[in-house]
């Protein structure tokens, strides 16, 4: 039992189509040592007609709570009876507020959230477990390091005589294929040697792809999202090696249909195999592709990385070139976006292409190639006219080039996802971090007040403006916003 005998240290509430961030916080923070009520640890592997019973128990034992919000977030009952006992049994002040983005109704729905700690996300996990971490006082452990040679590396492989492709950056062959597939690749990590293996074959029952598109199609109603998640992994579940431990079952979404993966036990490792059940666009057949990873480990290491997994996992292309691949590497000039004057039809005809190209901009500043992510995400700029999209997109730009020594850039950059986004508050807040560091308070000074004006809550803002405020020997302003961060640690 916890402090003030609660069990867990935080029960994670979130709309299943972000599952993928809600699993990367479960994962990070078991690692750091953190007890985390997380469903697809907990009621995932509990009878069905308990499944409402283990929630309602999670969040009672839990001290905390982080809620990932946005308007799916309050038009969900499940989520509904999540949120109602979280503010009876954590509290405004314990509940973490997550929005993913910045959308209206959950406030409108619980006004009890003003008081609680927010945080807008824009991209950057890391910086959302900072804030987490100040508002618990938690050490959480930073992301794994991997080293990867310059470059991309891809493998190309044929299923049903059509060409597949991974990202292979940062691991190493150890056979090209093996009985019912392939290929075979390990990476050492930290000391660890992480393998994974790839098997796949026709898929010939249309009723399991209908199965699964059908799980997507599902996926605004959680309950049976569950149900059906589960009916389908019976058979992986059964075909395991006999003592395994199953310790999760997840949920994955790509190319618009759900995929899932399973953790277990099997006596001496942890794995995690995935189930990818892809159409091929040409030749109308269907495949499934499984990967096994396998880690040596403890549960609470192997949990620091399976965001590894999860990233190349989702790299697995089917039906593109080789040759595609390479351009997307090079970020060559993409097609033209479409130039129709209605804005509604371009946001529709080309929101997929500015996705796509966000997600690799993402993926490639998690790895640390940031000139690439930024190439990326001035690509998104061509495909989008969504203001939050772009002022999040820039904003992350902005991160890249302070990251890559480039201030003055940075500050550009900031200032246009201001300009773009004038409802987020985090362009404006790094504008005055960037001049507190060159030791530049008076310029800092308006864009800090500005970003505490549209977010008095945020931490790292409000001790910019104090220090920016006692620089310039504003010593009775400092002390004002030195109540209001007193008030904030509370």
């Amino acid at each position: 039992m916890g402090l003030f005998g609660k069990k867990y240290d935080v029960f994670i509430s979130y709309k299943s189509k972000n599952v993928d961030m809600a699993r990367l916080i479960s994962d990070r923070l078991i690692y750091s040592g953190k007890a985390v009520w997380f469903n697809e640890y907990q009621v995932l592997l509990v009878e069905r007609s308990r499944f409402q019973e283990a929630i309602d128990k999670g969040i009672r034992e839990s001290r905390f709570g982080i809620a990932l919000t946005n308007d799916d977030y309050a038009e969900s009952e499940y989520c509904d009876k999540e949120m109602v006992q979280l503010l009876q049994f954590c509290g405004v002040n314990n509940i973490l507020e997550v929005k993913i983005p910045h959308e209206p109704k959950t406030h409108q729905k619980y006004p009890q959230l003003s008081g609680s700690p927010a945080h807008v996300f824009t991209g950057d996990i890391d910086q959302m477990l900072n804030f987490v971490a100040q508002k618990t006082g938690w050490e959480i452990a930073p992301p794994v390091q991997v080293f990867r040679r310059p470059g991309r590396v891809v493998f190309e492989g044929a299923c049903l005589g059509k060409a597949y492709v991974i990202d292979v950056s940062g691991w190493e062959l150890v056979e090209r294929s093996f009985h019912g597939g392939g290929p075979f690749y390990v990476m050492n990590v930290e000391g660890f040697d992480i393998f994974w293996n790839l098997q796949y074959g026709e898929e010939t029952s249309p009723k399991a792809y209908e199965a699964r598109l059908g799980l997507s199609q599902k996926k605004d109603n959680d309950r049976d999202l569950y149900n059906e998640i589960c009916d389908y992994a019976n058979h992986y579940f059964s075909q395991l090696k006999p003592g395994s431990k199953v310790a999760g079952v997840h949920l994955l979404f790509m190319e618009g249909i759900s995929h899932f993966a399973v953790t277990y036990h099997d006596g001496t490792f942890w794995k995690r195999r995935y189930s990818l059940m892809l159409s091929h666009p040409t030749i109308n057949r269907i495949a499934e592709f499984v990967f096994t990873f396998q880690f040596p480990g403890s549960y609470k290491q192997y949990c620091r990385y399976v965001e590894l997994m999860d990233n190349l996992v989702q790299t697995l292309r089917w039906g593109e070139s080789r040759e595609r691949i390479k351009k997307d590497t090079l970020r060559e000039q993409p097609e033209k976006p479409s130039q129709k004057e209605e804005k509604l039809l371009r946001i529709i005809e080309d929101q997929p292409m500015a996705n796509k190209f966000n997600n690799e901009g993402l993926m490639l500043a998690k790895q640390g190639r940031l000139r690439e992510a930024i190439t990326a995400w001035e690509t998104v700029l061509k495909y989008t006219a969504l203001a939050e999209l772009r002022g999040m997109v820039l904003f992350n730009m902005g991160r890249a080039y302070e990251k890559m020594g480039d201030p003055a850039q940075a500050i550009k950059v900031y200032k246009q996802s201001a300009e773009a986004n004038p409802g987020q508050f985090n362009a404006l807040s790094n504008i005055g971090a960037v001049y507190l560091r060159q030791n530049n308070p008076k310029e800092a000074l308006p864009y800090l007040a500005e970003a505490a004006r549209k977010n008095p809550n945020d931490y790292v803002t409000v001790n910019n403006l104090i220090f920016c405020h006692e620089q310039l020997g504003n010593f009775g302003e400092a002390e004002r916003w030195g109540d209001v961060l007193r008030r904030l640690k509370r």
